[in-house]
């Protein structure tokens, strides 16, 4: 009850003292104005181009070009002193949101060489034509606050009132409550303490295994009980410290509690930890205030907290179990069946049996894309060209990460489904494998570590890595360095870290493939997946992100070009006539922080696009082209298109397949609409 009206008192005092302030400076309730300004491409017949001249200093004060530039994503309008001017790469959008005074204006100019321009103000569009033969018209002037949406409504101004109203009714209640428990008696009872430490172990186990569990695809079954052990040592000894100060045990564990629940959970979402840093202490108080009344109420109502304990642990159980049993449940067996139906394949027979040599690279991505989305040609473009690959224009994933993409492509009909580990690792049979198998193929898949699971399954001849995948593998940042009280550090200490981790992996895949080539006596279907260059991290969020991730994949492309040089060099020494294929899975992932809303082309070539190319498949070329209409390739469909060169020109598509279909979206987008050659 004491906090309940401790609450009201915040809300009220806070709901006050946002109302005075709206009285005050008024303002402060202007809604923002949406402004999209696009330079469409057209123009009058008589005008020599199509030039869109915007002047934003001019237009709304206070604001400037490169206020307005910010919202490019590919530098279609170039800025020209204090105004930005569109002449190329149309249409070309500028937009931006905030508040504008009172008689406010868009401004252009017009001249000879002006095309037509769309304004877009809160959701109202009109398109103008700029020409002027004589350059004697007026500068388009066009006023925002004519458009509707400038006038502040009442659910509007409270709309905008409820971000800072929460956040005061939140500090002045953590400054109550704080002032209140300083008041209190500090001697807890013996049962107290117990309750708080018990209450502090529940929690921090619970917000472990969400994360766990929200992380599930990412996370390897083997890591989970080793990370629960490890977070339940360190909680031990935060109970026994916080026996040391028995007078504050209910102070501390709040602390604690909060405090675990930032490294256990919150140090893992990149959206939180990208907030600013004042942002993020505010969210520290008001949590720490939130767990301070429930650590109060929980030992104070016996029912909450054994409540309270069984749902976590339920929880907890449900994580463990969900992990355990994700595990192929596939029964062990000494052969695969012959053959497998698979819906839209059928099994067709080679005319000949050269080996075929998928490898693959991770992030791996062709010029066009570097050039635009990272400012630099990779070294590995070279070792392709000296490969004498026939490069593929337009080349997509069928997916967006490297188990999707991988899934993806042993359907030869990709699909709506996310990923399936069982399926790379033959636990369940791939319609590409089948095939393959189908004409007395062995088959092969080579990857650093278990990411796609610790065991081969039946569908597939020789599964081989060279070390564990753990959680840590795919974590950067302060998640690597803090996450789980360190759990990475610590594991580090057992194990290599950096580039040096994956090359002995590199150097294996060599010597298998080197092996694999001299001495096989069936026909060979080699997949294997190197982890160069690189996408993202999930920590790259802001500019200086991005320039030390360009920068490691700029060294991470000479690492992945002497792998090409080195591969490539051993299968030509030792198989002549093999077939071999250089993909990527998936883009180079720089595109984290934006929305397939936000930038539609933006996001599928930044995710999708990737660099592909064939080697001794010169009689293939026709069965590679992409169908009447469409100029793009695919991981699949090139896939498809080898096994119906290899059986003479029998399709294993057994009905028509509609690869311009980009999956992941459910027939929504189509790759035809993002060809970047």
């Amino acid at each position: 009850m004491k906090y309940l009206r401790d609450l009201l008192v915040a809300a009220a005092f806070s709901a006050l003292a946002v109302l005075a302030w709206q009285l005050l400076f008024p303002g402060g309730s202007q809604p923002d104005t949406d402004i999209e300004i696009t330079a469409l491409g057209t123009k009058n017949p008589q005008s020599q181009g199509t030039e869109v001249w915007f002047h934003p200093e001019v237009s709304i004060p206070g604001m400037t070009a490169e206020a307005f530039a910010a919202s490019m994503s590919n530098g279609e309008w170039e800025l020209r002193d204090k105004s930005l001017v569109s002449y190329k790469g149309q249409p070309a959008t500028l937009s931006w949101s905030g508040p504008v005074p009172d008689g406010a204006t868009l401004t252009f100019t017009r001249h000879g060489w002006s095309g037509h321009v769309r304004v877009t103000i809160n959701g109202t569009t009109s398109e103008h034509d700029l020409f002027d033969a004589n350059r004697g018209a007026p500068n388009l002037a066009l006023r925002l606050t004519e458009a509707p949406g400038g006038q502040a409504t009442i659910s509007e101004s409270i709309s905008r009132s409820a971000m800072p109203a929460a956040s005061s009714t939140l500090l002045l209640f953590t400054i109550l409550s704080l002032a209140r428990a300083a008041r209190a008696p500090l001697a807890p009872s013996v049962a107290e303490t117990r309750s708080h430490v018990m209450i502090l172990a529940a929690a921090t186990l619970g917000w472990t295994a969400l994360t766990l569990y929200m992380a599930r695809t990412d996370v390897p079954a083997a890591d989970v009980p080793r990370i629960f052990a490890y977070v339940g040592i360190v909680v031990l000894l935060q109970a026994c410290l916080i026996q040391l100060f028995y007078l504050h045990t209910r102070v501390l564990s709040s602390v604690a509690m909060t405090a675990n629940m930032f490294l256990c959970n919150v140090v893992f979402s990149t959206e939180l930890m990208g907030q600013p840093t004042y942002l993020l202490a505010a969210f520290a108080i008001a949590t720490l205030a939130l767990n301070h009344v429930l650590m109060d109420l929980l030992v104070r109502l016996r029912a909450l907290r054994l409540t309270f304990f069984a749902t976590l642990a339920i929880f907890c159980v449900f994580v463990l179990a969900s992990f355990a049993l994700g595990r192929s449940l596939v029964p062990p067996s000494e052969a695969a069946p012959s053959e497998t139906a698979f819906e839209g394949v059928r099994m067709v027979d080679f005319e000949r049996t050269p080996n075929v040599y998928f490898l693959s690279f991770d992030a791996m991505i062709p010029e066009v894309l570097a050039q635009e989305y990272l400012g630099f040609r990779p070294t590995y473009l070279d070792a392709v060209a000296a490969s004498g690959a026939h490069v593929f224009a337009n080349m997509f994933a069928d997916g967006m990460s490297t188990k999707m993409s991988f899934t993806q492509i042993l359907k030869l009909r990709p699909d709506a489904s996310l990923d399936d580990d069982d399926l790379v690792t033959g636990n369940i049979p791939s319609a590409l494998r089948q095939a393959f198998k189908h004409n007395g193929y062995r088959t092969y898949f080579v990857f650093t570590n278990t990411y796609f699971g610790l065991r081969k399954g039946v569908y597939l001849d020789e599964y081989v890595f060279h070390d564990d995948y753990t959680v840590c593998s795919f974590l950067a940042g302060s998640a690597a360095i803090a996450g789980f009280f360190g759990y990475c550090p610590v594991q580090g200490l057992f194990m290599a870290t950096g580039v040096d981790r994956f090359t002995p992996s590199i150097e294996m895949g060599v010597r298998l493939l080197n092996e694999v080539t001299t001495s096989s006596d069936d026909p060979t279907f080699y997949m294997q997946h190197f982890l160069f260059p690189g996408h993202t991290w999930n920590n790259v969020t802001t500019e200086q992100h991005m320039t030390e991730f360009v920068e490691a994949y700029r060294e991470n492309s000479v690492i992945a070009a002497q792998t090409i040089d080195t591969a490539v060099g051993i299968i030509r020494t030792n198989d002549p006539s093999a077939i071999i294929l250089l993909y990527s899975d998936h883009g180079s992932w720089t595109s984290r922080a934006v929305s397939l809303a936000d930038d539609p082309r933006f996001y599928v070539q930044d995710k999708f696009g990737i660099l592909a190319g064939i080697i001794n498949a010169d009689m293939c070329l026709p069965y590679f082209r992409p169908p009447e209409g469409q100029s793009f390739q695919t991981n699949a469909r090139i896939a498809a298109a080898l096994i119906q060169c290899l059986a003479g020109g029998q399709s294993p598509l057994s009905t028509p397949f509609d690869h311009n279909v980009i999956p992941l979206f459910e027939g929504k987008e189509k790759y035809q609409d993002y060809v970047y050659e």
